[in-house]
């Protein structure tokens, strides 16, 4: 598992602070995209977000949770990338 740095953790936790989420959503949101920046890190080779990243990305998370979830984790995932 890669770790992330306190600036990704920082970065997160200010896009969190922007949304108008409950508790609960907020978290998952947290949770979502600390999950794909850890998938990044470890995937990319410049840690940049590429097209080929995004995709492996998503048929690895397909082989771990539902569809459902995987298109959740997705517009968190869009969400923070516009964001950022």
């Amino acid at each position: 598992m890669s770790l992330l740095s306190v600036s990704d953790l920082a970065t997160i936790d200010r896009f969190v602070q922007t949304r108008r989420d409950r508790a609960a959503t907020r978290n998952a949101y947290k949770a979502a995209l600390r999950d794909f920046l850890r998938f990044v890190r470890a995937h990319a080779d410049d840690d940049l977000v590429s097209t080929p990243v995004l995709r492996l990305w998503l048929k690895s998370s397909a082989r771990q949770t539902t569809l459902k979830t995987v298109r959740t984790y997705a517009r968190h995932v869009d969400r923070f990338l516009q964001w950022r």
